[in-house]
């Protein structure tokens, strides 16, 4: 007679702060994550060195950042792609956007602000045919003034981990170039309907070196899972900045989708 196994114990989640400032989300007992994973983001671009206040930063946003952005080729080609991709896409539904790791726009570099108007512009994108009522930042880089900014356009910063807990299949995830650990916690915490981020393949090929050997493989687990799930298109060029390489837009896949890989499977394993 087989025993039936018991079913394993509901593991707890944890949180360990790293050196960087990002507390890392776990499944397991503490000490499951090596102490020696970065946390921050991939940062690139010109610091922007300059004192600002909420006036005089808004005032170059509106003029400057934002501006440039809306004027690329980047944005040009990315409409173009939501319009014919995206927007019509019945089985996508988003009801609220989490940005993780945006870096400090004001003691950061510039592509934080660039990647702002760039998130902007999708907002504004998605609200021709979504109702989103809720947008979350976190980042623990962000200073007072970062909170100010944010809060002043209307949208909520969070502590760290708060928002890894408001993740849902009707989420908005725009993470670019977030760092390994992190990212793959988002997308073990629920596949967002739409997201922007690094390029997993990346993460797979070199820097999951970084993670102890059983994080690595769960992390590599999840990515691969999330890739099956999804559809992708690489991010546009943007001239100013280098945020949007080794970035892709990700959507869940249809029905539709999966009922066309399921015949194309089994025609493969007839012949």
């Amino acid at each position: 007679m087989t025993r039936r196994k018991k079913p394993p114990p509901q593991r707890k989640l944890q949180q360990i702060t790293d050196s960087s400032g990002w507390t890392h989300v776990i499944k397991g007992p503490p000490g499951t994550v090596n102490a020696g994973t970065t946390g921050i983001r991939l940062e690139d671009g010109k610091s922007t060195g300059t004192k600002y206040t909420l006036e005089t930063y808004l005032d170059r946003f509106r003029k400057h950042y934002a501006p440039i952005w809306q004027g690329s080729d980047c944005f040009k080609s990315l409409s173009r792609m939501f319009e014919q991709d995206i927007l019509p896409a019945e089985n996508i539904l988003i009801t609220q956007c989490v940005c993780l790791g945006l870096g400090s726009m004001t003691a950061g570099s510039e592509s934080s602000s660039y990647e702002l108007a760039a998130l902007i512009s999708i907002l504004e994108m998605l609200g021709k045919e979504h109702h989103i009522q809720d947008i979350v930042f976190q980042d623990p880089v962000f200073n007072a003034l970062d909170h100010t900014i944010l809060e002043s356009l209307g949208y909520t910063v969070v502590q760290s981990p708060d928002a890894f807990s408001k993740l849902n299949g009707t989420t908005f995830l725009f993470a670019p170039h977030l760092e390994c650990f992190h990212y793959a916690t988002a997308l073990e915490t629920a596949t967002p309907v739409l997201s922007v981020g690094s390029d997993p393949q990346m993460y797979v090929e070199g820097l999951l070196s970084s993670l102890a050997e059983s994080t690595k493989k769960g992390s590599r687990q999840i990515f691969h899972d999330f890739l099956g799930k999804t559809r992708s298109r690489p991010m546009p060029d943007f001239d100013r900045t280098p945020w949007c390489e080794s970035t892709c837009i990700y959507w869940v896949k249809s029905e539709k989708d999966d009922s066309g890989k399921s015949k194309i499977e089994e025609a493969v394993r007839l012949m």
